[in-house]
């Protein structure tokens, strides 16, 4: 069963729920043409991507943030669209939160340069040991040095969850 949603302020779109994670943006028919699904294509950072019409005038959209508008409540009116588990394929409502970019930038995944395997967890040469290093309140906090990588996993995991249980308090957060 296709449940069908208007997208606000693009009154020929309308956004097809297909099932759990299958959503397609359709055009209305007007003006002698039939409408019909629109064609979207991923970014260079995989979100999918579809460009909607207005006045004659073009503006592409992320469709998790049209899915983000219809079912995701945001009372603090905040900016962005965060994908929880970080998949930007994951379009489901409930993978889907409104944050601001600070909040985001707490969600992110390990860095490309990481040599540990553990975001946050660095090898310090200059003392031979795992440090823990982690974002919060903007500032960049040591959180000790560890000759073990499991002990500096550890602290890291239960820093991270302190820190991320402030920001999101309702909400689990990926790993």
């Amino acid at each position: 069963m296709v449940e069908i949603f208007q997208i606000t302020d693009y009154p020929n779109y309308e956004l097809h729920k297909c099932g759990d994670n299958d959503f397609q943006i359709c055009s209305k028919p007007r003006g002698g043409t039939k409408g019909g699904y629109v064609k979207n294509c991923p970014d260079k950072d995989g979100y999918l991507k579809v460009g909607l019409y207005k006045n004659g005038k073009r503006k592409t959209f992320g469709i998790h943030r049209i899915i983000a508008e219809i079912f995701v409540e945001n009372p603090e009116n905040k900016p962005e669209v965060d994908h929880i588990d970080r998949d930007t394929s994951n379009n489901r409502p409930d993978n889907l939160r409104w944050a601001t970019r600070r909040e985001q930038m707490h969600n992110q995944g390990m860095r490309s340069n990481n040599t540990s395997g553990v975001s946050g967890v660095i090898w310090h040469k200059a003392t031979n040991k795992w440090q823990v290093q982690l974002r919060e309140n903007g500032r960049l906090k040591n959180f000790g040095y560890f000759a073990d990588k499991d002990e500096a996993e550890k602290v890291r995991n239960r820093e991270y969850e302190r820190i991320q249980s402030v920001i999101f308090p309702s909400v689990a957060i990926a790993k």
